[in-house]
């Protein structure tokens, strides 16, 4: 009786560890296929942001060249950042 309870008690507890592996490849899974829907939302959401101000006129850093000079400062800026 007692050898048959410790093959029992040993099955279980691989069965356990497996279905604890399999558990967190599961989640591990769904973690990174949530964290890429975030990231093609958070993209998608920049790409809206960008192409908005750029109909309105503001250029973004990144489509300016090397060499170009980059904007001036206003007065007010330059007084708050301690540049003036």
């Amino acid at each position: 009786m007692g050898l048959v309870f410790c093959y029992l008690a040993r099955n279980l507890a691989l069965m356990t560890d497996q279905s604890h592996s399999e558990f967190m490849a599961r989640y591990f899974a769904d973690m990174k296929e949530e964290s890429r829907k975030q990231l093609a939302a958070a993209a998608d959401l920049i790409a809206r942001f960008t192409v908005m101000a750029e109909s309105k006129g503001v250029s973004s850093a990144l489509s300016r060249s090397s060499t170009s000079k980059p904007p001036e400062l206003s007065l007010r800026r330059k007084a708050l950042l301690g540049s003036f």
